[in-house]
């Protein structure tokens, strides 16, 4: 079983509904971030590599998708209502509860965080001619059929 706090908050939080677990949101879930699929992700990082033109040369990208900036409690509850829609997995996600933690708690005293992290794509759209393509829903739909579409021992830690 991974360690706590040892994965990304996505994959965390999936694997907390299916173990029978409650989402814990440090200092409430209102952190804001910006998720990114990891087709639109490796898309981006293929332009760069392969330099047309020396396009990237010198140069610093954030890879990124600014339109799907949400709350952490915002993805915890979009999380567990897509779960629920999973027939085999419906009932873990009902039982799930999402509990506030203070960071100091979660993570140790003297922890800080950034309230809100959200990139600006603008030198990736100028220079590689990319942008992000994939809202948070389908991304998250997409990750969820990989989940949930494995066999439950693979799940099981």
């Amino acid at each position: 079983e991974p360690k706590e706090g040892s994965s990304r908050v996505l994959t965390q939080f999936i694997g907390n509904i299916l173990r029978g677990r409650d989402i814990q949101l440090v200092d409430g879930g209102a952190q804001r971030r910006s998720f990114t699929y990891i087709d639109d992700g490796v898309d981006a990082l293929m332009r760069i590599i392969e330099n047309k033109d020396g396009c990237a040369d010198g140069r610093i990208f954030n890879i990124g998708n600014p339109k799907n900036d949400m709350s952490v409690r915002e993805l915890a509850e979009t999380v567990v209502a897509l779960v629920k829609t999973y027939p085999k997995y419906a009932s873990l996600a009902e039982k799930t509860k999402l509990v506030a933690v203070s960071s100091g708690e979660y993570y140790g005293k003297g922890y800080q965080d950034i309230l809100t992290r959200v990139p600006s794509v603008k030198n990736a759209e100028k220079f590689l001619g990319w942008k992000p393509t994939t809202d948070f829903k389908t991304a998250l739909r997409k990750t969820l059929d990989y989940h949930l579409g494995r066999p439950s021992q693979e799940l099981s830690g």
